[in-house]
């Protein structure tokens, strides 16, 4: 177990335990940790998630001078031993979860010692909904054992009511995806993103974020078919599961593009003039937007519940994904519907659009503009939550 306080017999500070599933959830709860901090300023954050990408990611988001978090560690199996040693040790005042890992050992053994313990930026699908539903005997005593739960949605609230939860104990404070931080770059810092990446003055920048098993086949092949139309097209590339990248390596140079594969710290295969570059790196994805074009949404084409897209709607880029954005439903439908994103389903649809998009630069400005437009007037959420935490009743 690694030595998570560092000042074990200093009480005065409040310790506060945050924890968040994986990648997704860990990008969310970045700008909500840094509120919290300014917030708390009496109370120590240590953070956890479940997953080495998640880790990765967390370690990458709060440096080692432990200004914002005491530590980053991966969360206890929920065995009855792990989670007892774990409590005991960081003996949190508090115990907020991200969105979902929701872990019954966890939550009875919080509850048992009267820590209170907030699900923030919770969700509930029809598809979640109905499967604790059915085993409502035992989901229900669970979820009752929230101190508070802040739903994204009234949708979402009324559906956790409907699993028992008491109507006192549930607030609607919105999706803290949308208070992401939005990071400009100037000129300066989009050329030196640029040149790292080989990337020429003139060529036109479609990015490819997060993307899942079976979506780089159908835009390699949507990008064939625009190369011939837009030469100084490059397609940058981001896996969502970074083991990946080879795999995707794989399918672009088989039909006799060049491609470029981002590491850690340099470009390997360093073509002068790359067509595909594969980003092999964990953190970055969402500054390179900045350099972007148009950007496509991953895990949008298969059923995987999409990304979120108001990292790119940060920069005003325009946004395209597929019909399956489940997991950002209510932040795709804003997006669509004010004309900052554009649904697509298959090959011939992402050809039509990135083609337009392209063509057009003032539509495409028009249509990033009204993306950031969506990012800026849906603000406001992580200082509602964070209102509703520091509302503790005593």
């Amino acid at each position: 177990m690694p030595d998570f306080i560092r000042n074990k017999n200093n009480k005065s500070k409040r310790t506060i335990w945050v924890h968040a599933l994986s990648v997704g959830e860990v990008i969310s709860a970045v700008p909500f940790i840094k509120v919290l901090k300014e917030k708390q300023i009496n109370g120590k954050i240590l953070f956890s998630t479940s997953t080495k990408t998640g880790y990765e990611v967390a370690i990458s988001s709060f440096d080692t001078s432990y200004d914002i978090v005491e530590s980053v560690f991966y969360a206890p199996f929920d065995l009855f031993f792990s989670v007892n040693r774990f409590i005991n040790k960081i003996n949190p005042d508090m115990v907020i979860i991200i969105e979902s890992d929701i872990w019954p050992n966890f939550i009875y053994q919080l509850s048992n010692r009267n820590i209170p313990v907030y699900l923030v930026n919770a969700r509930l699908s029809v598809n979640s909904y109905e499967g604790y539903q059915r085993y409502s005997f035992f989901f229900k005593p669970l979820f009752s054992l929230f101190y508070k739960i802040c739903t994204q949605s009234d949708i979402d609230k009324n559906r956790f009511s409907g699993l028992g939860v008491p109507w006192d104990a549930l607030v609607t404070t919105g999706n803290i995806k949308f208070d992401q931080e939005a990071e400009f770059l100037d000129n300066r810092e989009k050329r030196i993103i640029r040149e790292h990446l080989n990337v020429r003055n003139g060529s036109i920048v479609f990015i490819a974020g997060s993307t899942h098993g079976g979506e780089e086949i159908m835009l390699c092949d949507a990008y064939c078919s625009l190369r011939q139309r837009y030469p100084e097209l490059i397609l940058i590339i981001a896996p969502r599961n970074p083991k990946r990248s080879g795999d995707v390596y794989k399918i672009f140079k088989s039909r006799g593009f060049k491609v470029n594969v981002l590491n850690e710290s340099s470009v390997s295969e360093k073509s002068t003039n790359p067509e595909i570059i594969i980003v092999d790196v964990i953190g970055i994805l969402k500054k390179l937007y900045a350099i972007a074009d148009l950007v496509f949404i991953g895990g949008s084409l298969t059923q995987d519940g999409g990304h979120n897209p108001l990292e790119a709607a940060a920069y005003g880029k325009p946004v395209i994904f597929g019909p399956y954005m489940s997991d950002f439903r209510e932040i795709s439908g804003l997006l669509v519907n004010s004309g900052g994103a554009v649904c697509v389903s298959c090959v011939k649809d992402i050809i039509s659009t990135a083609g337009l998009i392209i063509s057009d630069k003032s539509a495409a400005s028009s249509m990033g503009k009204k993306a950031f437009e969506v990012f800026e007037s849906s603000r406001g959420s992580i200082e509602r939550t964070i209102n509703e935490i520091s509302d503790r009743r005593t």
